[in-house]
């Protein structure tokens, strides 16, 4: 029987690696955005492909991978699609416009956490109560919510929230580049 944790570490550690490596400075960033996606695309559907066989040993261990692993993966996905779609909108956008362009991405960000404040408070918390009904994939089967993502259309991976957990680090991931994208503009206004 596969060792569940290991296997699933191993896998993201080599994501990671993959795409630490990926960062070729003589690619366009656009281009470096398109190749992290597909990589963390790559190892979304190896991750699958490994546990499609699997039987979760108790509710514990869905649990976690729901909570925690799978999150891992997917965040990854939503955090590159988001800064595709920046990249491809700042190209075409003065520094007057850009700003405003940063600005409105800061607010998507900050609604998505209004419209979550409950549970994102829950999950950086790490409370646990409420675990069995959120990462559990018996509660999802009537959610049809749930199945918002391009990348989870198997009801094999779908819980009530562990989209909203691959959101939730998508974002905390979009923020921090929003960020750095904020100052280089403030940097070359001040020029």
């Amino acid at each position: 029987m596969m060792q569940l944790k290991p296997a699933c570490e191993a896998l993201y550690h080599d994501m990671v690696s993959e795409i630490y490596a990926s960062q070729h400075p003589d690619l366009s960033p656009a281009s470096r955005v398109t190749l992290c996606f597909k990589i963390c695309t790559d190892y979304w559907n190896r991750l699958k492909e490994l546990m499609k066989d699997h039987n979760f040993e108790d509710d514990d261990e869905e649990i976690w991978f729901f909570k925690h692993i799978k999150p891992k993966f997917t965040a990854l996905i939503e955090y590159y699609t988001l800064v595709y779609h920046a990249e491809l909108f700042m190209s075409s956008l003065n520094e007057e416009s850009l700003d405003a362009f940063w600005k409105k991405e800061k607010e998507k960000v900050k609604k998505f956490y209004c419209a979550h404040e409950p549970f994102c408070e829950y999950y950086k918390n790490n409370e646990t109560c409420m675990d069995y009904i959120y990462f559990l994939r018996k509660h999802a089967e009537d959610c049809k919510e749930c199945y918002n993502k391009l990348f989870d259309t198997d009801h094999q991976f779908i819980t009530t929230h562990s989209n909203t957990v691959s959101s939730m680090l998508a974002y905390d991931m979009y923020e921090v580049y929003i960020m750095q994208q904020m100052k280089k503009v403030d940097d070359h206004i001040s020029l």
